[in-house]
């Protein structure tokens, strides 16, 4: 059934793939990160952005919670999920957690794309404002 959110989700068919996280979601008792975050981005995609910010925080609670490993690295999968966290909190104006949840990503394992973003972030936030 995920392959099938993850499809509607990639057609831009976000209002049928709620529905099925939903119905997914509903059967779960502990969901997983995946479906967490396959709801969270059917949610964005309808631009219901505070509803898309709790599921990123669920998703992004079960990496919290999760045990081992070492501490400056975390996985592709939660760093696309701190991503969209905070593409998501700057849809909801929430721009310095916004920035927080960029840097949370360890320098090392950001991409270039992230990198960059989160400089242009920063310059919009911090420095460009003073200019004025």
């Amino acid at each position: 059934m995920l392959a099938h959110i993850k499809l509607l989700n990639a057609e831009g068919l976000f209002t049928s793939s709620e529905i099925l996280c939903t119905y997914y979601l509903s059967g779960n008792v502990h969901p997983s990160s995946e479906s967490l975050l396959m709801m969270a981005d059917a949610l964005y995609g309808k631009e219901e952005y505070p509803k898309a910010l709790g599921y990123y925080k669920k998703c992004l609670s079960n990496f919290s919670t999760r045990i081992g490993g070492p501490k400056n690295q975390i996985t592709p999968f939660e760093i696309e999920v701190r991503y969209k966290t905070a593409l998501c909190l700057i849809k909801v104006r929430d721009d310095r957690n916004a920035l927080s949840t960029l840097e949370s990503i360890p320098p090392a394992q950001r991409s270039l794309g992230i990198h960059f973003f989160a400089f242009l972030f920063f310059f919009m936030l911090f420095i460009l404002p003073s200019s004025f």
